[in-house]
């Protein structure tokens, strides 16, 4: 509450608070301190500063008028909204005391000095019994430390020390005292509505606001302060409002910190079982390439300590034998001949049978490790979503129907990760829903809806954990048992023209050109007529329908997306596919109308003139949805009615 009760100027407790024009309040002494006198020379500003109110306290000060006074006015900035508020002759003594200010502070400061016990400089302990409190340094002081740390000079001087043994206050009476400016001995006791200021009895007794609207203060402080409770309602709904949401803040911070504490670990720990995995599956790869290198150099020292036996073993008979020969004793060479042959033959037999000049293991590994697809699986490491979410929420305020089309809001699920939603729809009647639409937006409009029929829609939400439980309110809508359609330029030739909100047809070129109706039928039997307005010459306009993709740059019927009725003045024809069947007498003219009946229960298409049949039945084993259509030249003009009740003579005939 300090914020409220300090001067904008000093930044201090208001000492002594006015009230300036603008309703901000200042010290007494910062306003004067602050206030400017400039010269009133013209005369309108004179006039202006005549009027201005003055009121001041009761000081019984007279209220003088000079010529050098005349001549002069006191302006005053306020420091707040920058406002430049133009005062009476006293300047800021004039002002209006602010009473309730100075009781607030007051009050404020008795609760500050009630629970000060001891100086907050003395360094006893306990510290020594405060006896002063000042203002504007907000510390208490003993006797002692007040002399030597707050001395009553320089740029302490101002400071205001409250005795903290006799409460400071005044009493209400000479708070709530405010005198009339123009009648110092008066006391302010009504209130002028039409001038806005306050006055006294003889203020009305003088006859200056005696045609006013004039209240006593009590009534308009009752009704102000009625306004004000009103408004401090509405402010604390909207403080206690943000207290729950601060809370509901709080709750969902410390939700956070928890539960990304418990991802972290999670993940954490996840990541450590692919290490180790990853970890094994090394361990285990090196193993094997180790196993297999020591098996192969085991066989290679194998193989070579078995031939360097068998080398040595050849090298000795081989030096053997060269003795042998280089012997001269021919008797005795021929006695060992045979057996020297025969040792190497054996010789040659076990260099034939077990030298191998192969090493006798396999060759070395040309492998490289595959991790690609491990590399890969790591790249697309993601979040996914660890549950389904909550149904949605449908806003039933906001669903509504709007001739065939349905419209289904809903809100989002709270707390829960969504990444779209689906929305079903199903006819009163049937067992199934069927999805109609899926995607992120919150609002979806069902269009083309059959006609009298009640249609009940649900919406789920969806992420990757899966989709959740249908909405707990479902929407229901029933569209009009007839139909109503605008003629829709943007299914239209260019050539084209609409008025009358889409109601009346024109055409700019001599050639015919197709518009369709906005609205398209697939069941149900609907009526419509087209008004001639304009008809020069003896033109041919066609009524009928078609499907969506027709063609719009010739008369209607020459293509097998349209089924029609052209007319002239005295005959007609029905037209499918470029086909002209079923000439009938009888044609149109200025103010003659034109009705369309289809039939979509029966796939049937047929015409009328002037309220009644006009030929037979003219198309059969109509389906799909279909939609109303025109075509017309410059020289028709046609006018569309729509919502119509179906002729009762087509319902007899059809009983």
């Amino acid at each position: 509450m300090d914020r409220y009760l300090s001067c904008p100027l000093c930044q201090y407790y208001f000492k002594d608070p006015v009230i300036l024009p603008c309703g901000h309040s200042v010290c007494l002494k910062c306003g004067l301190r602050v206030q400017k006198s400039i010269a009133t020379a013209s005369p309108s500003l004179r006039s202006k500063r005549a009027s201005l109110p003055s009121l001041h306290h009761g000081d019984n000060n007279p209220v003088t008028r000079s010529k050098s006074v005349d001549l002069m006015v006191t302006s005053i900035v306020c420091p707040v909204c920058v406002k430049k508020n133009l005062l009476g002759d006293r300047g800021v003594h004039g002002l209006a005391r602010n009473g309730m200010f100075e009781t607030l502070i007051d009050k404020l400061k008795n609760q500050k000095i009630n629970q000060i016990s001891g100086c907050q400089l003395c360094e006893k302990t306990p510290p020594t019994r405060a006896t002063l409190y000042c203002e504007q340094c907000q510390i208490a002081y003993c006797d002692n430390c007040c002399a030597v740390c707050h001395p009553k000079r320089g740029p302490l001087a101002d400071h205001t020390l409250t005795p903290t043994t006799k409460p400071h206050h005044q009493t209400n009476q000479q708070k709530q005292n405010c005198y009339c400016a123009h009648h110092p001995n008066q006391l302010i006791n009504m209130f002028c509505s039409t001038c806005a200021v306050l006055i006294c009895c003889k203020c009305l007794e003088a006859g200056g606001h005696s045609s006013h609207d004039t209240r006593s203060l009590d009534v308009v402080c009752k009704k102000q302060k009625s306004n004000t409770q009103a408004n401090l309602n509405i402010l604390k709904g909207n403080v206690g409002d943000l207290q729950r949401f601060i809370e509901e803040l709080t709750d969902c911070y410390q939700q956070y910190e928890i539960t990304n504490l418990d991802l972290e670990a999670t993940v954490a720990a996840q990541f450590d079982l692919l290490i180790n995995q990853l970890q094994k599956k090394k361990d285990k790869m090196l193993s094997d390439i180790s196993n297999q290198q020591r098996e192969q150099l085991e066989n290679l020292s194998l193989q070579n300590n078995s031939y360097k036996q068998k080398l040595e073993e050849a090298s000795i008979l081989v030096n053997f034998i060269d003795e042998c020969l280089k012997t001269n004793d021919s008797a005795s060479y021929i006695q060992v001949a045979d057996n020297l042959n025969s040792k190497i033959n054996d010789a040659l037999a076990i260099w034939k049978d077990e030298i191998v000049y192969e090493a006798a293991v396999e060759p070395p590994l040309d492998v490289v490790l595959d991790s690609k697809a491990c590399q890969k699986a790591v790249s697309e490491l993601c979040f996914i979503q660890k549950s389904v979410p909550i149904q949605p929420e449908i806003i039933a305020d906001e669903c509504h129907m709007s001739n065939n089309n349905l419209t289904v809001c809903w809100r989002p699920p709270k707390n829960c990760q969504v990444e779209g939603y689906i929305l079903e729809l199903m006819e009163d009647g049937q067992t199934k829903y069927k999805e109609i639409y899926r995607g992120k937006e919150c609002k979806y409009t069902a269009k083309d809806l059959h006609f009298d029929t009640t249609y009940n829609a649900r919406v789920r939400a969806y992420n990757k954990a899966g989709i959740s439980e249908q909405s707990i309110e479902i929407c229901q809508g029933t569209t009009p048992k007839v139909m109503h359609f605008l003629v829709d330029d943007a299914l239209g030739h260019p050539d084209i023209k609409l008025s009358n909100d889409n109601t009346t047809i024109s055409c700019t070129n001599n050639q015919d050109r197709v518009v369709l109706g906005g609205v398209g039928v697939s069941r149900g039997v609907h009526y419509w007529e087209v008004c001639i307005d304009r008809y020069v010459g003896d033109p041919d306009p066609a009524v009928g329908v078609a499907y969506l993709d027709t063609n719009r740059d010739s008369m209607l019927g020459r293509d097998t997306k349209s089924w029609s009725m052209y007319v002239d003045s005295s005959r007609s024809w029905f037209k499918h596919d470029n086909v002209h069947t079923n000439r009938c007498e009888g044609g149109i003219s200025i103010g003659s109308v034109i009705g369309v009946l289809l039939d979509m229960d029966r796939g049937l298409l047929r015409f009328y003139i002037d309220k009644e049949p006009h030929g037979p039945v003219a198309f059969k084993g109509l389906s799909g949805t279909i939609y109303p259509a025109f075509s017309l030249n410059n020289k028709v003009q046609m006018s569309v009615r729509t919502g119509l009740s179906v002729p009762s003579s087509y319902l007899i005939s059809t009983k």
